[in-house]
């Protein structure tokens, strides 16, 4: 295999694990030290369960990939449901209905059942959308003793890219 063929091969392997989002395959790459689930786990919110609903309708193109030495930068085409736009008329929908909520937000435990709410009404929307938005990214590599591994902090933007545009 050619450089370019193994490129292909490296960023394949890493976005094929978005395509197919179980906690096994997202686990890797989920560095839980760094990442702050704390507001998550609070309100007993699953960041595999999350991740599975927003990456089911997950797809991605490489096109160009281009190598200069033992560095080299694939573009992608990434096409999702546009999460922003999900949360955003989630959001809408609750405020303009508040009123029905009141009883689950005066609550013992008010704040946390009224999240794990707002959270099952966001899955209901990623999995029945049929609505995709598409995004260009770069995705930077590194030849490190022969192969070919994705550069981690270019994976910020093809991650916001994969959310439909959406900044976490």
């Amino acid at each position: 295999m050619n450089d370019e063929e193994l490129i292909r091969a490296s960023v394949s392997e890493v976005m094929d694990l978005f395509k197919n989002p179980t906690k096994e395959n997202l686990r890797g790459l989920i560095n839980e030290d760094e990442v702050d689930l704390s507001t998550l786990e609070e309100y007993d919110i699953d960041i595999y369960e999350f991740l599975g609903h927003t990456f089911k309708h997950f797809d991605y193109t490489i096109n160009d990939v281009t190598v200069d030495g033992d560095k080299a930068s694939a573009n992608l085409m990434l096409t999702n449901t546009d999460l922003g736009a999900v949360v955003e008329e989630t959001t809408t929908e609750i405020t303009e209905n508040i009123d029905d909520y009141a009883d689950i937000l005066n609550g013992e435990n008010g704040r946390k059942e009224f999240m794990k709410l707002f959270f099952d009404k966001i899955y209901e929307k990623l999995d029945a959308s049929e609505e995709t938005v598409s995004t260009d990214a770069t995705l930077q590599l590194n030849k490190v003793d022969g192969e070919w591994e994705v550069d981690e902090s270019s994976m910020d933007a093809v991650v916001s890219a994969m959310y439909g545009g959406l900044e976490l």
